[in-house]
């Protein structure tokens, strides 16, 4: 026979047990759900970039980033995202994970799951995706044309002393998001580095908090490829040279190899 003392704890372990908040779930692969919703995107969806969840990471519950979001999965009536696709360097394709199953704050996108559970998940290439779900997928990066293919940077007259290049701080492709070719998020563009008479494209200069303030990176428009209204860059970031915005100031109107920082 249980002891009076012996009794309550027993009552206070199963309080307790029942109000421990409960830790999100993972698929249900089995039974092919998430969250109430099914893993597999039923037919009718839109393929839309027109989101703030594009470019965002996905992490496991820990922060390990997992993926990239490239895409999502809309409603074509109301437009309301039900599914996103995302890339990783794990995979050659797109996995897809409801809507659902993502916890979204101000500063983070995660999801109860890691590799092994996306990995498992259904995956469709991006000709999958544009017959299984058409839509805005036109603006895919199918080809990729090189930045020097823009429209150019609005000539200038040639700065004092005969420099070959000219920075311009609007026009082209300033502005616009940069990305790696994982899908990782880089910066945007600040400036472009052009030829003062033509305003053809020669660098694409690139700032962004990973960077930290006042710090730059000049990427040659033969590593930056145009992708819908984002730039990927085919060289990895760490590799391309690195500037002060003093520095910047000092190489204008050069090549601007010069003074790289290490």
């Amino acid at each position: 026979m249980l002891t009076r003392m012996g009794l309550c704890l027993l009552v206070c372990l199963a309080v307790a047990a029942c109000t421990m908040p409960t830790e999100p779930s993972g698929p249900n692969l089995s039974q092919g759900m998430w969250d109430g919703q099914s893993i597999v995107p039923p037919t009718g969806l839109a393929t839309s970039r027109q989101s703030d969840l594009v470019g965002r990471a996905v992490t496991d519950a820990n922060g390990s980033k997992l993926a990239v979001i490239d895409y999502v999965l809309v409603d074509p009536t109301t437009g309301a995202p039900r599914y996103v696709v995302a890339s990783s360097s794990q995979a050659a394709d797109y996995a897809v994970l409801p809507i659902s199953a993502l916890h979204i704050d101000a500063s983070s996108v995660w999801v109860a799951a890691n590799e092994l559970t996306l990995a498992r998940l259904p995956h469709y290439t991006l000709s999958e995706l544009g017959q299984r779900y058409p839509s805005t997928l036109a603006t895919a990066p199918s080809p990729l044309p090189p930045v020097a293919t823009l429209p150019p940077a609005t000539p200038s007259p040639l700065p004092s002393g005969g420099e070959p290049l000219t920075l311009a701080h609007q026009g082209s492709v300033v502005g616009y998001p940069v990305f790696d070719s994982l899908g990782s998020t880089v910066g945007s563009v600040d400036a472009v580095a052009a030829v003062p008479t033509t305003g053809e494209v020669r660098y694409v200069i690139i700032s962004g908090a990973n960077l930290g303030p006042g710090n730059y990176i000049a990427a040659p428009a033969s590593v930056a490829r145009l992708s819908g209204d984002r730039l990927v860059l085919t060289e990895a970031p760490s590799a391309l040279p690195r500037y002060r915005s003093e520095q910047l100031s000092q190489s204008f109107g050069t090549p601007l190899p010069a003074v790289p920082l290490h």
